[in-house]
């Protein structure tokens, strides 16, 4: 038995690396390729100038996170729109990653696992908006890398696992407002459990709470 589930989860770890590889040599083509900048592209590279201070357009509406990482990028490389979609690109990466791990925490079946995967790397807004410079995959990164974390946390109770969600959802956040929802659901999922549970979820309410004060104004 135990044998056969190490063939089982080798073929997996084969599997998702193969799939990660075919879908990264496809991005990096289109990449290359594409050299002109998409609506909002410009805009977050232009918030991104004006953090290094010397942009003429800002939008200060935009949540300020992806600005913030582009902004740290250029002030390494200097302003490149191909640097700019490797960031999208590496955050798609890590949304795969995390998509594969909540996958394998609900079966081991390697033809399930294979639709699932495929059904998430090829559904066009997704693969379409993986090397843009927008903030809608980083928003589902974080988004996914949180509820990985959550559901870890109601599995084994480990205080930790409920802090790294916290800070997940809240760089979500600073990427996209929409994903507060993941607060939200969150809260009420744990205030609808045990008693004991009611302190773990004061704890992650204070956390968010010190954590969206000061980082909103970034």
């Amino acid at each position: 038995m135990k044998e056969k589930k190490l063939v089982e989860e080798k073929k997996q770890k084969y599997l998702f690396f193969f799939l990660i590889f075919f879908f990264l040599i496809l991005q990096l083509f289109f990449i290359l390729k594409s050299r002109f900048v998409v609506w909002d592209e410009a805009v977050y590279m232009s918030n991104a100038r004006s953090y290094l201070g010397y942009g003429n357009y800002v939008e200060e509406f935009r949540f300020p996170l992806l600005s913030r990482i582009l902004a740290m990028a250029f002030s390494l490389t200097g302003e490149s729109l191909f640097f700019a979609r490797l960031i999208i690109l590496f955050f798609s990466l890590l949304s795969i990653t995390f998509f594969y791990k909540l996958i394998r925490k609900l079966t081991n079946d390697n033809k399930i696992i294979l639709i699932c995967l495929l059904s998430f790397l090829f559904f066009f807004p997704f693969f379409f908006y993986s090397t843009k410079v927008y903030a809608d995959v980083p928003a589902l990164a974080f988004s996914i890398v949180s509820f990985y974390f959550f559901v870890d946390f109601v599995e084994k109770e480990k205080k930790h696992k409920l802090l790294l969600a916290s800070l997940f959802s809240i760089l979500a956040f600073l990427m996209r407002f929409p994903t507060i929802i993941f607060a939200f659901s969150y809260f009420i999922f744990l205030l609808s459990k045990k008693s004991t549970r009611i302190l773990y979820c004061f704890y992650c309410f204070i956390f968010y709470s010190i954590c969206l004060g000061r980082f909103i104004r970034l």
